[in-house]
């Protein structure tokens, strides 16, 4: 709407700068009481903010984004994730630190990788509140953090993470061109639907192999991933686990930005693989491999020493010996390692009544199944002390 004011030309400037005053400080006052704020109170863009990383993820439970509320006490619920775990949760409401307390565990085993804190709060008064909440990591890191807004009493509800109600005025003035200025005052308001985001697991947390519902309900947005795959804007998807599993639900919103939120699915115990028998093993009938099998010289006695080798494994191994004629002794053999035996015993040599002579020998094994193998003799001549 257009008005045109016909002023004398010495006092016109003055009376399009009244003007402009005057509706300056209309708009400035009727847009602190939409937003339930004095003009000295801080603006979301002022507010402190908690910090930021890729830790630990947090998403607010209660209220929803962009919902109003009666007046009353209510109890604020926050989750937070992480894999190493999550100390605390640390919450502000309009920038102010409320008293959280500890969060409580929701893992079988009492771990801190998903917790949920429940926040008794009353509002001090009806009004716009920006609600603000970032885990604290058990290795000492901030979190991600996350804001809604929503409205308490008689307000006109509140869109997610911005404050409703203030005006974009547009103030347009006519040059003079025959000395009778002409003020144009446009006032536009661009309404836009907020993004409402619902995203939850039923039930969080399941036994290995137990399946979970992944569910979401998002409106006023552009389109959605699940995990990277495109979803509709309202569905569901079964999931049965056999680890914990993350997901991520991306919301494109119609300003060309995203947010995102996470969900996780606790898994407790591990499946089952399935059992498979071992194909019988061929039945072993023949008894140790003997090799290597000879002498072994200590301090004028000698040793038996082989190898022995089975597939079903060695038990036992013997050494027997002819020293000079006298006739066939057999001694208990050791492993000594890897497939190596030695007798048990040393064999002493008499050099002073027999500087010479020739010993004969044989080995003979056992394996664990019972079956037996014997060495071929072999003849072993010496010379003084084991020469």
């Amino acid at each position: 709407m257009k008005r045109h004011i016909s002023i004398s030309q010495d006092s016109s400037l003055k009376m399009v700068l009244v003007i402009v005053g005057l509706f300056i400080m209309t708009w400035v006052t009727i847009g602190c009481d939409d937003l339930g704020l004095s003009p000295g109170d801080q603006s979301p863009a002022a507010m402190p903010s908690l910090p930021a990383s890729s830790g630990s993820h947090t998403w607010i439970e209660f209220p929803l984004d962009g919902s109003s509320l009666p007046m009353g006490p209510v109890t604020l619920v926050v989750y937070a994730a992480d894999t190493q775990g999550v100390s605390q949760i640390d919450v502000r409401m309009n920038g102010q630190a409320l008293p959280s307390g500890a969060p409580r565990p929701l893992t079988a085993d009492g771990s801190s990788r998903l917790v949920r804190l429940d926040l008794p709060w009353q509002p001090p008064a009806e009004g716009t509140y920006f609600f603000q909440a970032a885990g604290q990591g058990s290795s000492g890191g901030p979190g991600q953090s996350t804001m809604i807004t929503f409205c308490v009493g008689a307000c006109q509800g509140a869109t997610p993470g911005v404050p409703t109600g203030t005006p974009t005025p547009d103030l347009t003035t006519t040059p003079l061109t025959t000395g009778t200025p002409t003020l144009t005052p446009v006032t536009s308001i661009t309404s836009q639907a907020p993004v409402q985001i619902e995203f939850w697991a039923a039930p969080p947390y399941v036994n290995a192999g137990q399946c979970a519902q992944i569910n979401w309900n998002v409106t006023g947005a552009k389109s959605l991933t699940l995990n990277g795959a495109a979803v509709n804007s309202s569905g569901n998807q079964q999931a049965c686990l056999c680890e914990t599993t993350n997901y991520t639900l991306r919301v494109f919103k119609p300003d060309n930005t995203y947010e995102d939120r996470f969900l996780t699915v606790d898994v407790y115990g591990s499946c089952e693989a399935p059992v498979t028998e071992a194909p019988p093993l061929p039945q072993d009938t023949d008894g140790p491999i003997i090799s290597g099998g000879g002498l072994v010289w200590e301090s004028c006695q000698f040793y038996g020493q082989a190898s022995f080798s089975d597939p079903s494994g060695v038990s036992s191994g013997s050494f027997s010996y002819n020293l000079n004629g006298e006739g066939w002794n057999t001694i208990s053999m050791n492993e000594a390692g890897g497939e190596t035996w030695i007798s048990s015993a040393g064999v002493p040599i008499d050099t002073f009544s027999t500087p010479t002579g020739s010993i004969q020998f044989r080995f003979e094994a056992t394996d664990s199944l019972g079956n037996s193998a014997s060495s071929g003799t072999g003849t072993y001549t010496y010379m003084g002390c084991g020469g």
